[in-house]
């Protein structure tokens, strides 16, 4: 997962990755993985109908969303699965019972924003281009909200 510079100064509402994360013991992250639709072949995740293998970052299991809960982004690549971006993501949350339930799932690139709305972070999906589109969670779920121009123009050639 990549942040979006300027984290550290993040709006106080959205919890800050602590400096050395770990991640959590195994049959957990074996929760996490199944959660997210991933099945273990070994000592390997695969997702995609064993088209790639996922994986958990120490970095990307944290609170963003100031319920003091973790979150886990759960990252896969290969373009058979998800084209040009070569990269999609599964996001997780775990509620107050323990349990891990999934929250959004896309090919892309996440990138967590310092703009916050209904309690979440925005997430903008990188990918190949210069147009990239930004979720806002709504209540429910994850929806586009709007989108995030790196080069003028870009959206409009859509």
């Amino acid at each position: 997962m990549i942040l979006s510079p300027g984290l550290a100064a993040a709006s106080p509402t959205v919890a800050q990755t602590p400096p050395r994360a770990t991640l959590p013991p195994a049959a957990e992250q074996a929760d996490i993985m199944r959660v997210a639709g991933f099945v273990r072949r070994g000592n390997t995740w695969v997702g995609c109908s064993g088209q790639s293998h996922g994986t958990i970052e120490a970095g990307d299991l944290r609170d963003i969303n100031g319920d003091g809960l973790p979150e886990a982004f759960v990252t896969d690549s290969g373009s058979a699965c998800h084209g040009m971006a070569e990269q999609g993501f599964v996001l997780l949350t775990r509620g107050q019972n323990g349990q891990w339930r999934l929250v959004h799932a896309a090919s892309g690139i996440p990138t967590v924003m310092t703009t916050v709305a209904n309690g979440w972070p925005d997430i903008q999906v990188g990918g190949p281009g210069f147009c990239h589109p930004v979720l806002r969670w709504n209540g429910r779920g994850c929806a586009q909200n709007r989108v995030v121009e790196e080069q003028r123009g870009a959206c409009a050639r859509r």
